[in-house]
């Protein structure tokens, strides 16, 4: 502390800090505004694009669930769904099997497994506004 630059190179550093701090949000903020942009795309039956990307918006966490019928007396049936969670809702979509061959005989031709070149496609089904709820992203990745 004697040293006679102390005080400029503090002040310096806490100067950078700062910076450092406001770049990462800012690169934070555009991943995760990246990232709503790549849900929109990634979910069929989206009608209007406002109501997933809207000012403000950042993702947060994503996970796969079951949800299961129960109305189905004889057998459960379960169907997997995705859900995105963002600050200010939760978008959830079924996922879905879609065969990427469109003609069985490509798959002949092809000597390929057809059930190798299935991809999962999601379904847009719903968006939960969380109005009057607050995430906090420290208690998410805990």
């Amino acid at each position: 502390p004697s040293h006679p630059d102390y005080q400029g190179l503090t002040e310096a550093y806490e100067m950078i800090q700062f910076i450092a701090n406001k770049v990462n949000s800012s690169i934070t903020f555009s991943e995760s505004l990246s990232k709503v942009v790549s849900i929109l795309h990634e979910l069929s039956g989206v009608t209007d694009a406002s109501c997933l990307v809207t000012r403000g918006r950042y993702f947060i966490k994503e996970g796969i669930v079951q949800f299961c019928n129960l109305d189905n007396r004889r057998h459960k049936e379960f169907k997997e769904h995705i859900l995105y969670l963002f600050n200010d809702a939760l978008v959830y979509a079924r996922i879905y099997n879609a065969n990427m061959i469109t003609s069985d005989k490509k798959a002949k031709g092809s000597g390929q497994n057809p059930a190798q070149n299935e991809k999962k496609k999601k379904e847009f089904r719903g968006l939960i506004p969380l109005n009057d709820t607050s995430v906090s992203v420290k208690a998410i990745m805990e």
